[in-house]
């Protein structure tokens, strides 16, 4: 089940990374930048973190 649920996490940080690609897309740099330094920095690794543990 863990393996399930660390799945979901790197899935969730490649949305995330997607949805930062698409601020860029639209030349909005700051929010890709924050985008990707919170969401897919933090929270990601957070997550994948409290699955390992």
């Amino acid at each position: 089940m863990q393996s399930n649920v660390f799945r979901s996490a790197i899935a969730l940080s490649f949305n995330f990374l997607c949805v930062a690609v698409v601020y860029f897309a639209i030349n909005a740099e700051f929010l890709g930048t924050v985008q990707i330094l919170v969401y897919v920095g933090a929270v990601s690794v957070l997550m994948a973190f409290s699955v390992l543990l």
